[in-house]
């Protein structure tokens, strides 16, 4: 540090950080505009908007399936203890044969994404509307979606690393990814009150919540999923090229 530099600015005093900037700073990877793809603001947008409404669907399924589990089973816990580990065998021999399935998130890493969204989406709209008016469906819906959302994780998780690099294709992704999460930690924090509201205001009205969210929510999150998928500016490739 040289004071005699101050005059012509080639050796500032560092600003503190206003309390704006230090929150934008929280979760606003440092120069977006050089460090990230240029649909990366438009992605990320339409991905917290599907999760937003996602996290109040996930506050509705968890009443619905305790709803679920009791009209199965009647409070037998036994029962419902060997329900758990059938649905959870389903779901890793699923997990062991759906490996195969990580070679498309590398093929064409927007069409897996797109389908990993899709079917988490319809796992939980078909489960709120199928459990709320049917709750002794609880074994075969669980067996079910032990399935689906194996396969949907599998492709997310294979697309998801595809995607991720090509938003940060520089050296930032660590950073980005970092405040990425901080992003959805807020989101799923705001989310949860959706559930909780809807829930209030379809009880006072005489409805059921969780049918409610399926025939709204649902379509309305899988549509920003849609929105989000198609911000991304990526083709997939041929056997050659992979």
């Amino acid at each position: 540090f040289e004071p005699q530099k101050l005059a012509s600015n080639e050796n500032p005093v560092p600003q503190a950080m206003g309390l704006w900037q230090k929150a934008k700073d929280f979760v606003v990877p440092n120069d977006v505009k050089h460090n990230c793809a240029a649909e990366y603001t438009k992605f990320r947008a339409w991905s917290l908007a599907s999760s937003f409404l996602s996290c109040g669907m996930g506050y509705l399924m968890t009443a619905v399936y305790f709803d679920s589990l009791g009209a199965a089973f009647g409070g037998d816990g036994q029962k419902a203890a060997f329900a758990g580990v059938v649905t959870g065998t389903i779901q890793k021999a699923a997990q062991m044969g759906s490996y195969k399935l990580a070679k498309f998130g590398d093929a064409d890493p927007k069409k897996a994404y797109l389908a990993s969204s899709m079917i988490s989406h319809l796992n939980s709209t078909v489960g709120l509307g199928l459990l709320a008016a049917a709750p002794g469906a609880h074994m075969p819906f669980y067996c079910a979606n032990a399935v689906t959302s194996t396969v949907s994780s599998m492709l997310g998780s294979a697309s998801s690393i595809n995607v991720t690099n090509h938003l940060v294709p520089g050296a930032h992704k660590g950073e980005v990814g970092a405040k990425n999460a901080n992003q959805d930690m807020i989101v799923s924090c705001f989310g949860m009150p959706i559930g909780l509201t809807l829930n209030y205001l379809c009880k006072s009205a005489g409805l059921n919540p969780a049918i409610v969210a399926a025939c709204t929510l649902g379509p309305v999150a899988a549509f920003c999923s849609l929105q989000a998928v198609r911000a991304l500016r990526m083709q997939p490739v041929d056997a050659k090229e992979l």
